[in-house]
């Protein structure tokens, strides 16, 4: 086998491989065997026809197309190995002679990520404080969730539940049509356009309107000032409860008084902030670091990312092909337009991904099998049903592998979580310590 490497830009790299004689009689051979099973020649038993006969009776190119497909893959892999390439995905792979079997393996190899000083990098942490009027919203929310709707014979008014047909169109194009609508009229909604409410505020039962709104447009996009027709078929009022505790108890909440509610509420909307200010942390961190760091990669990983977003966007829809297909309708666009569109976030992730794992290994964060079935166990508690059925599935090999990464990237943002902050890992030990708590290291990352 003769192997030519050629470096392209992008961590790729390029094998021209060609099939010397001993090896292109091997993979002949192999056609054969395989051809010989599946051909019926008269005179001759399936299995045992010479292979001259066959060859001259099925003809050389079925035997050569036989042949590639075996050849082709393990040549490859001589080749990758070989040539000590740490490829990452699929070859792009051409066949440019069948005799000799000549071919060229376009292989996407490891990125190289070169690193900043990230360990210079911080980001002041911001308070996450919970206000009485936010809980106060959040009782409202609720106040409304469980509200009792009772038609009513009069114009429909803001904070009325409305019935309507809508149908809007921008030019000839239809962009939104529904019948039987149910819409509470609220001036903070932006469904389906903003001031939308303000003008069926008014409308009477039977009654029709004709009006224009600019639609709510994507990132980047303008507004399309749009055509609005919409019909009103029913107009329901909201009887509201009064707040007080046995309106707390009617909220299957396990709950018996007013203040234990807004507790509640204080705590979960105090863990909402937390993690809120937890990814903020991350992402500037990442931001700085992508500043200072050089990254070379494939275009292959963003092309896995497109895709991923693309899968997640059907399953909105349906699963499969035909979710996709009915995702694209839906907003009117081509799957080629989207994948543009889709690029540079995509392309935005694979860097930042790139960057904590190189990160991650730089400080050497580490997975112990121990944490893993700490792990399993705590997500065992939180269902006891079929506990040991669901434990050999948390224990299967592809299972266990998802938990490690989890964890791992866990693990991986907390530290840039301690960077930011100008922590070292002594200072957490000690802290750790002081609370009882054991620390995974003690080596310093200041």
């Amino acid at each position: 086998m003769k192997v030519t490497r050629d470096t392209l830009e992008n961590s790729q790299v390029v094998l021209t491989v060609e099939v010397e004689p001993p090896e292109m009689e091997e993979a002949m051979t192999h056609a054969y065997r395989h051809l010989v099973k599946r051909a019926s020649i008269p005179g001759f038993r399936k299995g045992k026809t010479p292979r001259s006969i066959l060859e001259n009776y099925l003809g050389k190119a079925a035997f050569l197309e036989e042949a590639i497909e075996h050849a082709v893959p393990e040549a490859y892999n001589k080749a990758v190995e070989e040539q000590k390439l740490d490829a990452i995905a699929r070859p792009q792979i051409e066949v440019t002679s069948t005799e000799p079997i000549r071919f060229k393996a376009t292989v996407a190899v490891r990125p190289t990520v070169t690193l900043g000083d990230y360990r210079s990098i911080r980001v002041q942490s911001q308070a996450t404080e919970v206000t009485d009027q936010e809980i106060d919203r959040v009782v409202e929310r609720l106040r409304k969730e469980q509200a009792t709707w009772q038609p009513v014979e009069r114009a429909a008014q803001l904070g009325d539940l409305v019935t309507v047909d809508i149908k809007a169109s921008s030019g000839d194009k239809t962009v939104l049509d529904q019948k039987g609508f149910q819409l509470e009229l609220s001036q903070e909604s932006t469904f389906p356009a903003a001031g939308f409410a303000d003008k069926v505020a008014g409308m009477s039962k039977g009654e029709d309107m004709e009006f224009s709104l600019p639609l709510q447009a994507k990132a980047g996009e303008e507004a399309q000032e749009s055509a609005f027709k919409v019909s009103l078929s029913e107009v329901k009022e909201g009887k509201l409860s009064e707040i007080n505790d046995d309106f707390v108890k009617t909220l299957s909440a396990g709950l018996e008084t007013l203040a234990a509610l807004r507790e509640r509420i204080a705590s979960s909307l105090k863990a909402q902030a937390e993690e809120k200010e937890h990814l903020r942390v991350q992402n500037a961190f990442l931001e700085e670091a992508v500043k200072s760091s050089t990254v070379v990669y494939p275009p292959v990983l963003v092309d896995s990312e497109i895709e991923n977003a693309l899968n997640e966007q059907a399953r909105y829809y349906q699963q499969g092909r035909d979710g996709l297909a009915a995702y694209l309708k839906n907003i009117g666009k081509t799957e080629a337009e989207v994948r543009e569109e889709l690029r540079p976030q995509a392309a935005s992730r694979v860097v930042r991904s790139l960057i904590l794992s190189k990160i991650a290994e730089e400080e050497k964060i580490a997975v112990e099998p121990a944490e893993i079935e700490a792990e399993i166990e705590r997500m065992l508690q939180l269902n006891q049903d079929k506990i040991e059925e669901r434990r050999k599935f948390l224990n299967q090999p592809a299972t266990r592998g998802s938990i490690e990464r989890a964890i791992f990237n866990r693990k991986a943002v907390e530290r840039l979580e301690q960077i930011a902050r100008g922590e070292t890992l002594e200072l957490k030990a000690a802290a750790e310590s002081a609370s009882g708590v054991r620390t995974e290291s003690k080596e310093s990352i200041g």
